[in-house]
């Protein structure tokens, strides 16, 4: 079965406050990211369909916090069409 971990992911990226570390299996991308400040991503979204993600995701907050925000509430959990506020020293 193939596997990934935060060491092993080849493929690392970058941006500001986030480090993203990835790989892809069996037509998935399994990404490790680490926030090193609060994020409200409502700006990134700007253009989407109802201005929030569409995508499913399932993942783990392995530490820190995560919000999902949807139009009428926040929610921990995140299914689609929401819009992410991470906060800072977040590992997702």
């Amino acid at each position: 079965m193939p596997k990934v971990s935060r060491d092993s992911a080849p493929q690392r990226q970058e941006a500001g406050p986030v480090v993203d570390l990835r790989d892809e299996l069996d037509g998935y991308t399994l990404s490790f990211t680490s926030v090193l400040e609060d994020i409200d991503a409502t700006p990134l979204m700007k253009g989407l369909p109802d201005d929030r993600c569409q995508c499913p995701h399932w993942g783990y907050v392995f530490k820190g916090k995560m919000t999902a925000r949807y139009a009428d509430r926040d929610e921990d959990p995140w299914p689609s069409r929401w819009t992410p506020r991470i906060y800072r020293r977040t590992s997702i």
